[in-house]
């Protein structure tokens, strides 16, 4: 017979073998408290271990009145957690953030995922938050305890003010989401234009290499090579050195005094 599974009963992985990461979750002075089991597996999510003491920080007489009350662990729970994924997006932000201008293109979809996920849960807890005020509403229909009235109303506040900082904190990530999208394209466009002005200079001595080739090429096609060491009747070898250092330094020359024979013609047109 097949053993039915409940998503609480204790797991060390799932079906697909995905570990998951502990939720850190302050209980107070439950060091002090005993336990209902003894052997609890310490790979466990903490999920897991929510229902082994549920109910040990609250008050047995409150729980039976009100049914808001004896959710409170849940919603400290999911708070929790929920700040640990808030946690998470905001490192993931710094590290978007730092990386060099190199990298935008790769960084500029997962900001768009950042910020479509941030969206989603702002939703969500927009109507999580509207929801505990309801219950907590002096004019909804939940029961209400008829003694310890302050004791409940604290919880539930203090449960209220936990959410509205999870949207407030969200709100805010989702803000510098949209700064860190609108800024990129601009970063991306100066990279883009100095990686543009970098290859025009590298261009630039290309080009003067070149330009120094030129006389010594055309030296060379000019003595046709008919040196002494070749053939006695032709010429000596210091013909063509001394026709290529003239025609090189012209070159020279030429190059550099070429922009300012430009600017002198402007000059004298205008």
């Amino acid at each position: 017979q097949k053993t039915q599974s409940f998503p609480w009963i204790i797991k060390e992985s799932d079906a697909n073998n995905r570990k998951y990461l502990p939720v850190i979750l302050h209980k107070h002075k439950i060091a002090l408290k005993s336990h209902l089991f003894g052997q609890v597996s310490t790979s466990a999510r903490s999920a897991a271990h929510l229902p082994n003491d549920y109910g040990r920080s609250l008050h047995a007489s409150v729980m039976d009145q009100d049914a808001f009350y004896c959710l409170t662990e849940v919603f400290n729970f999911a708070a929790s957690s929920q700040m640990e994924f808030l946690n998470l997006i905001d490192l993931k932000l710094d590290l978007y953030t730092s990386l060099p201008t190199e990298e935008d293109f790769e960084v500029l979809p997962n900001l768009k995922y950042s910020k479509k996920i941030l969206y989603r849960y702002i939703q969500k807890t927009e109507r999580v938050l509207e929801s505990i005020r309801n219950a907590t509403n002096k004019e909804s229909c939940w029961p209400r305890p008829t003694y310890h009235t302050e004791k409940a109303r604290v919880t539930a506040q203090n449960i209220e003010h936990d959410f509205e900082h999870l949207l407030k904190r969200a709100q805010t990530l989702h803000n510098r989401t949209t700064d860190a999208i609108t800024v990129l394209p601009s970063s991306i466009s100066i990279s883009e234009s100095q990686r543009a002005i970098q290859q025009a200079e590298d261009m630039a001595k290309l080009t003067f290499l070149a330009f120094l080739f030129v006389p010594l090429s055309f030296a060379t096609s000019f003595f046709g090579m008919n040196f002494k060491e070749l053939d006695g009747n032709k010429m000596s070898l210091w013909w063509w050195g001394a026709g290529s250092a003239i025609s090189l330094v012209t070159a020279i020359l030429a190059y550099y005094l070429f922009p300012y024979v430009e600017r002198l013609k402007k000059t004298v047109r205008s």
